[in-house]
């Protein structure tokens, strides 16, 4: 009687939303080690907000270093994957992809007004010309002839896929008020990892910065400060955001036409249509197809990067 229990039981435990919902992110993650990613498995990340630690499905990376430049680039993919069973996804109002300020992460961004930063160098004892003098150095060195030394070789996003401003989650008989959408909670969940990676970024230069002017003892605080900077502005890091789901996609046209789609492209955008933030949206079936799309342009990428660089 106990062996039938224990075997209903390891039935039902199997088929669960549980158990289903973590085969699913097991193969995702299969999937992306196989193209050549670097997969980091449910990894926890703390919410710079709340300062309280969550939980990302998958995290995927792919680096490339052009060494005739002195740049290094990191592809930062991150993968989070819900049931949305019984639901479809309608798209609406179409348009171009048009890159935002959250999906490159470069630390030399406003560097100037940066207040941590400025902290960090008082604390480390560098006195107003100092930092004056450290700055006109970044500025000298990032900003040739005030051209951006990155401005060449940027990386350029997969965009192989239509893009979208609206969206409804629907079950042909009700429609989720926003804030209990699954897309739109995923949405926000996916932008508080790229604001948790941000600031990891800007943590370690920040502790690194202390490092140097501290055990660097031969050198001038100035010189130390810039040889850190040089070393995490040299950096450059692009963020994918994927949302993963079991539900149907489908697009809405002006005509009123209505099409079935694999996969789309959200944005965000503000009340003057300016762009601040984006997921991709990605039907479990077309996962595959869709991670060897990006895989594929992102490896290309590379390849153009390098070339350029060479020449």
């Amino acid at each position: 009687m106990e062996e039938i229990n224990e075997r209903d039981i390891s039935e039902k435990i199997k088929n669960c939303q549980a158990a289903i919902s973590m085969l699913d992110e097991m193969r995702i993650s299969a999937k992306m080690k196989t193209l050549g990613w670097s997969v980091t498995d449910n990894p926890y990340y703390e919410d710079s907000d709340s300062g309280k630690f969550r939980e990302l499905d998958v995290f995927g990376r792919l680096g490339l270093e052009l060494k005739n430049k002195g740049f290094t680039y990191d592809i930062q993919l991150l993968v989070e994957s819900k049931s949305v069973s019984n639901y479809h996804i309608l798209f609406s109002n179409s348009d171009r992809f048009i890159s935002s300020e959250l999906d490159k992460d470069w630390l030399g961004d406003h560097i100037e007004k940066n207040s941590k930063l400025f902290s960090s160098l008082r604390e480390a004892g560098l006195s107003d010309q100092e930092t004056d003098r450290l700055f006109e150095m970044v500025r000298e060195s990032f900003y040739p002839k005030e051209s951006w030394v990155f401005s060449e070789f940027q990386y350029s996003f997969f965009t192989e896929l239509d893009s979208f401003y609206s969206f409804r989650e629907t079950n042909l008989g009700t429609v989720k008020e926003l804030n209990n959408s699954v897309v739109w909670r995923s949405f926000q969940e996916l932008i508080t990892v790229n604001k948790s990676i941000r600031k990891r970024h800007l943590d370690n230069m920040l502790a690194d910065l202390q490092f140097y002017i501290e055990t660097k003892e031969a050198e001038t605080p100035v010189n130390s400060a810039f040889e850190c900077l040089n070393n995490y502005l040299s950096h450059i890091c692009y963020i994918h955001p994927v949302l993963v789901i079991d539900g149907s996609l489908w697009k809405l046209e002006s005509e009123g036409n209505i099409s079935k789609i694999d996969y789309a492209r959200l944005l965000q955008t503000d009340l003057y249509g300016i762009s601040y933030f984006w997921i991709d949206i990605v039907t479990r079936k077309s996962f595959d197809h869709y991670i060897e799309q990006v895989s594929h342009h992102t490896k290309q990428c590379f390849e153009l990067l390098l070339k350029k660089s060479e020449a």
